[in-house]
C-alpha cells in the first residue's frame, strides 16, 4: 500500500505526500526487520523534507531515523539524530513533537545502558505528556519508565 501512495505521489510530483508515504514505508519495514531498507527510504525522506525546508516532517524523519538506529543497537547514531529532532522541537511550528523526541531518546539511552539519563529524559517526557493529557501516551511513557527504573534498581543492587 505504501509503494502505491510513493508512485501516486510522484507521478503528481506532490512532495510532502512522498515524504508520508515515504514514512510511512520506513516504519512498515523497521518493524519488519528490514533495516537497511527502512534506512533507505527514511534517508529518501528526509532528503526531501530538508531540502523543501518542510520542518515538521523533517522532524518526524529524524524521530524515525533514531528509533531506527536504537533497533540496530547504533546507539550513538539514534542519540545524535533523536538530539537534533528535541533540538528543532524547540521552534514552535514543531513543539508537538517534543515528548516524541524524549520518549525515543529515553528509550535509547536505557538500552545503551546509560540508565540514570534515562531515568531522567523519560521523566521529562512524562511530564509533557501527562500535561497533553493523551492515556496512550502517558501509559507507554510510564511503562518505559518503569523498565529504566527497574533497571538502575538492579545495577545499584549489584553494582
Amino acid at each position: 500500500m505504501a509503494e502505491s501512495h510513493i508512485a501516486h505521489a510522484q507521478r503528481r510530483g506532490d512532495e510532502p505526500a512522498l515524504v508520508r508515504a515515504l514514512g510511512y514505508l520506513g516504519e512498515v519495514d523497521r518493524n519488519s526487520g528490514w533495516f537497511v531498507e527502512s534506512a533507505m527510504v527514511l534517508e529518501r525522506a528526509l532528503d526531501i523534507a530538508t531540502r523543501r525546508g518542510e520542518r515538521r516532517m523533517r522532524v518526524a524523519t529524524l524521530i524515525r531515523l533514531g528509533e531506527l538506529n536504537r533497533c540496530r543497537d547504533r546507539f550513538d547514531a539514534a542519540e545524535a539524530l533523536l538530539n537534533q529532532a528535541l533540538g528543532a522541537s524547540a521552534d514552535p511550528d514543531c513543539a508537538d513533537y517534543l515528548h516524541f523526541a524524549l520518549q525515543h531518546l529515553g528509550k535509547t539511552l536505557l538500552d545503551a545502558g546509560r540508565l540514570q539519563d534515562a531515568v531522567e529524559t523519560l521523566e521529562t517526557a512524562l511530564a509533557v505528556r501527562r500535561e497533553l493529557g493523551e492515556p496512550s501516551l502517558i501509559a507507554s511513557t510510564e511503562q518505559a519508565l518503569a523498565v529504566a527504573r527497574a533497571a538502575s534498581c538492579k545495577r545499584t543492587e549489584t553494582g
